[in-house]
């Protein structure tokens, strides 16, 4: 008689127990496997146990492999009434948040880790993946990230950004909505894809500078496109608009094989920030063109209080040997942006003088061609006659500048 909850044990041939008695020499681990196989194989498997006396003798004598058996027998037979646990609750994928954050996750490439925890988001929550994926973004192409800060500085001076002012803040939503995929992530070259995270968030006279492909159907040159050609690094001339309506601007990429041979764009060509042809010139590459644009396009004076002034002008042949070190040479300590006419190959060149520091508050820059022109948003001084009295900061700039390159007599007075 059993007491009740306790396994009937199975008994052989001839009725009697199949456990051994208490000067049976068996050890420890064998009462453990006795009492295992009570309540799994000999419940489940009435035959086996008519067998059992002879395998539990064999067992006995192997006594150092008795304790591997017990385990194997755990974790491969499990006992009447057994189910299977129910995932977790909080588990998307069978595994807590917790071991998916702290251990396979971080173990994956950002982009590898956002594309399984997706689909799978209900642990996770989706406002951590799209935050995730805005980390991929920041991640890939660190180098041409690096060329985006002086343009926001710039930005900033001529009053294009948001009136919260800086930093410019990724958002999630907004990453989730228009780039919820890595392959749409790659369908711009990458220094236009950097660009369009944050561009939407600046504006001129109240158009968004959002930058948006232009459709074939809405392209009416009559041209084409050309052809993807080898070594061209998977950029093909595709044309883009920034703005809308009145204040749109309209340019296109450039592949290298559009380039002639000897062209200053083929030396220092990125596919990752390609040129850009745009109003007959070509500009070396993406992020300069946007340098560009703020300097030449977005600097009005009625834009949100910004007075840009044109401080002077003068024409210094091009013969002149200090003049064209200006338009070719590297200039050590200034951004330059470089333009060239796609008719004629004449080069134009942005000195930018001030304006490229965090702390800026003021802009200054030469503009370099068939002469010099200073450009600035630094507010004039009523009252004064002179040049370097009306505008300090961008004047003691100039004449420090062209001093040093050997040209500060083009400066009036």
């Amino acid at each position: 008689m059993s007491v009740e909850g306790e396994p009937k044990r199975p008994r052989t041939q001839g009725g009697d127990s199949a456990a051994p008695n208490e000067n049976t020499p068996v050890s420890r681990e064998a009462a453990g496997v006795q009492q295992l196989f009570n309540i799994t194989v000999a419940a489940q498997t009435p035959l086996l146990t008519k067998k059992w006396r002879s395998v539990f003798a064999a067992l006995s004598s192997a006594k150092d492999a008795l304790r591997d058996v017990e385990d194997g027998v755990k974790g491969t037979i499990r006992p009447i009434g057994w189910a299977k646990p129910p995932p977790p609750a909080d588990s998307a994928d069978g595994l807590p948040p917790d071991v998916c954050r702290d251990v396979i996750y971080r173990c994956l490439p950002i982009d590898e880790a956002v594309c399984s925890a997706r689909p799978t988001s209900r642990a996770h929550g989706s406002q951590l993946v799209n935050e995730a994926f805005c980390c991929y973004a920041l991640e890939y192409g660190g180098a041409v990230w690096c060329e985006w800060p002086d343009f926001i500085r710039l930005a900033d001076i001529y009053k294009l950004t948001p009136s919260t002012g800086l930093p410019l803040i990724m958002s999630p939503q907004w990453m989730a909505a228009h780039l919820p995929t890595k392959a749409d992530f790659h369908t711009m070259p990458l220094a236009l894809r950097q660009y369009s995270t944050f561009g939407h968030l600046l504006n001129y006279k109240g158009t968004s500078l959002a930058i948006t492909k232009v459709d074939e159907a809405e392209d009416d040159d009559e041209e084409g496109e050309e052809e993807d050609r080898e070594g061209d690094g998977g950029v093909t001339r595709q044309r883009y608009r920034i703005g809308s309506g009145e204040h749109e601007w309209r340019f296109e990429t450039v592949p290298l094989s559009a380039i002639p041979p000897h062209h200053p764009c083929r030396r220092t060509y990125d596919p990752h920030n390609p040129p850009i042809r745009y109003d007959g010139f070509l500009v070396p590459s993406f992020t300069a063109f946007m340098k560009h644009m703020v300097l030449l396009e977005w600097c009005e004076s009625d834009q949100k209080g910004v007075v840009e002034k044109k401080v002077f002008r003068r024409i210094v042949g091009r013969d002149n040997e200090r003049f064209r070190s200006l338009l070719t040479d590297p200039i050590d300590g200034h951004t330059t942006i470089d333009f060239i006419t796609e008719t004629g190959g004449e080069r134009g060149r942005f000195i930018i003088l001030k304006g490229m520091k965090e702390g800026d508050i003021v802009a200054a820059s030469l503009m370099v061609a068939s002469g010099h022109i200073t450009y600035t948003n630094e507010a004039e001084i009523g009252g004064r006659t002179r040049l370097s009295d009306r505008f300090p900061i961008a004047m003691s700039l100039a004449y420090s500048f062209l001093g040093k390159h050997g040209v500060a007599r083009i400066i009036p007075q």
